[in-house]
Parts: structure tokens; C-alpha cells; sequence
């Protein structure tokens, strides 16, 4: 079905979408106004340049509800939903994925209910409202962005990148659990605090806070370049952790068999036990900012003329345990 969806008026009907797709590229999706219609994205895909409520206007009722479906721009509409009160846009169990395809997308309304929000397009998804849903984000490809002052995930909702970037700006914001499986984590002043930390591949320019540990399980390298002051467990069970900015926060940073720790950044108290410790990015200096124990690894340095790899352990005790030859 081509062409505009312009309806609801000032009545109380609802459109449901739960399969196939349906296309608005010339207008938009209105609600006009009293109108409390509904909606429903129960699957399938709506292909949109604007959904407005009231003209733009906002003194309509009108609902718009994500239970599954897909919401995908058409055009670089600089605002995907416009004139929606709080509590307008929710999210049903079923989550909703926005498709920005290769545009830039603004989304200034608050984001409510219980499902998840999954990006997808290589465009750019811009957050501005505060907003409050609970099942999780989901990077899989182009730019998911929060935008200054008021752009917030909600706190207990799980952030996962595998594929694409998010990006925290200047917002410090807390959330959930954070996976980064591909991707990178991009950020300038603001802090991004997790309950905990996954990662595997990619880049973190962000900075990350709060108690939670950082651990990193498979094979690929990440790379940690912020001055980061999360204060839990930093464990690498295998790839290569880089540390060219700061984690001497960290209580603990384990090296263990199948894991290496490079980078000419700074990291606090250290125990290798069975990993790598391989300074430096050909050549560089990796500073050791704390106790450090070596117990069973490997040392790996490139040597060079006129520079040579180093570490520089300028914590409070060195302790060499098993065979140290």
C-alpha cells in the first residue's frame, strides 16, 4: 500500500500493522485534533517520513504502540514523531526497531514501556527525550546518538553494540548491563556507568563509571582510550585488551591464559596469571600504576632502535611467584 496515511481525526480507530509493509512516502502517519486512535506495530514494517500528532500541535491523545514492528524513515526527517505528550510512545514486550536507513533521525519524545529499542539503518538515530523503557538498546548497524542535556536510556536496561557505534556525546547516563561484541562506544566529557562490562571487539572512546567489573571472554582486540573510573575487576580470559587511556581505578586488572594486556596507557594493580603482558604499540610504554604480581605468562616486547617496548611499574611492590626464569 503506496502514498499517504493521513487519519484517526478526532476519532477513536486504530491501525494495527502486523506484517508486510506499509509505505508513506509522501505525507505522513496524523492524528488530528482529539483524536485518541491508536497506532499498533505489531510486526511488519512502516515506512514513514512523520508521524505527527495534531498537526505538530500536541493536544491530541493519540498512541502509538511497538509491539515487534519496524518504523523506518524515508526521507532525512529531522524529527521522526512530532507533538507527542509523555506516555504517547510505548513499547510492548515485542520491543520496536527503528531502520534510519542512510538518514539522520531525530526522536525528541520520551520512550516508554517495557520492550527494547533496536537500531538498525546506517544512518544516524538521534535520542533527546528522557526516556524510560526498560528491555534494553540495541546497536546493530549505522549511529544511535543520546543528544546533550536530555537524552537518557533507562537505568536498569541492558545496552548491547554488535555492529555500528553509540554514542554518549557529552551525557553522562547509567544503564544496564553493557555488551560491546563489535562496534564501538564513543563519548567526549560524559560517562557512561553499566552494571558491568562485555567486550570483544571494537573501540571505547567513553568514558566508563560506577562499580561495575570489565571483562573481555573471546578472541579480538579492544581498544580503551577514555579516562575511565569504574572501580570493579578488570578480567582478560582471552583476545587483547589495549589500555591507551587510564584504568587504575580498576580494583584489579587479571591477565589469565589466552589473554593479553597491551597499550601505552595506564593501568592499576596487575596479576598475570597465565596471560600476556605486552606493552607498548610498537614500540610504547604501558605504566603499571599499583601492585603488581606476575605469577605465571609471558612478557612480550618488541625491541627496536632507538626505543624499545617498556613497562614502568610505578605502584608499590613488584612480587614474582612461581619459576621466574
Amino acid at each position: 500500500m503506496n502514498g499517504p496515511i493521513v487519519g484517526f481525526g478526532s476519532g477513536t480507530g486504530s491501525l494495527t500493522i502486523a506484517g508486510g509493509t506499509v509505505s508513506s512516502n509522501i505525507v505522513q502517519v496524523a492524528f488530528s485534533g482529539t483524536s485518541t486512535g491508536t497506532l499498533n506495530l505489531n510486526g511488519g514494517v512502516l515506512a514513514t517520513t512523520q508521524i505527527v500528532e495534531n498537526g505538530g500541535g500536541g493536544s491530541g491523545l493519540g498512541h502509538v504502540n511497538f509491539n515487534g514492528g519496524t518504523l523506518r524513515a524515508t526521507a532525512g526527517s529531522p524529527v521522526l514523531f512530532s507533538g507527542f505528550e509523555t506516555g504517547d510512545i510505548q513499547f510492548a514486550a515485542g520491543g520496536a526497531i527503528i531502520d534510519t536507513q542512510t538518514f539522520a533521525v531525530t526522536i525528541a519524545n520520551i520512550l516508554q514501556g517495557v520492550g527494547g529499542l533496536t537500531k538498525q539503518g546506517a544512518g544516524t538515530l538521534n535520542l533527546v527525550g528522557s526516556s524510560s523503557y526498560t528491555g534494553g538498546t540495541t546497536v546493530s548497524l549505522g549511529t544511535l546518538a543520546l543528544i546533550a542535556g536530555s537524552g537518557r536510556l533507562a537505568d536498569t536496561g541492558a545496552l548491547t553494540v554488535s555492529g555500528g557505534t553509540f554514542s554518549i556525546g557529552s551525557i553522562s547516563d547509567t544503564v544496564g548491563a553493557v555488551t560491546l561484541n563489535t562496534g564501538s562506544i564513543t563519548g567526549t566529557s560524559g560517562t557512561l556507568t553499566g552494571s558491568s562490562y562485555a567486550v570483544e571487539s571494537g573501540t571505547v572512546s567513553a568514558k566508563l563509571g560506577g562499580s561495575g567489573a570489565l571483562s573481555k571472554a573471546t578472541a579480538g582486540t579492544v581498544t580503551l582510550s577514555g579516562t575511565n573510573s569504574y572501580t570493579g575487576a578488570t578480567t582478560i580470559n582471552g583476545g587483547l585488551l589495549a589500555v591507551t587511556g587510564s584504568i587504575t581505578t580498576s580494583s584489579l586488572t587479571t591477565i589469565n591464559i589466552g589473554g593479553t594486556l597491551a597499550g601505552t596507557g595506564t593501568v592499576g594493580a596487575t596479576t598475570l596469571n597465565g596471560g600476556t603482558i605486552a606493552p607498548g604499540n610498537s614500540p610504547g610504554t604501558l605504566t603499571l600504576n599499583g601492585n603488581v604480581t606476575l605469577t605465571t605468562g609471558t612478557l612480550s616486547f618488541a625491541l627496536a632502535s632507538p626505543t624499545s617496548d617498556q613497562i614502568v611499574i610505578s605502584g608499590t611492590g613488584l612480587t614474582l611467584t612461581g619459576n621466574n626464569t
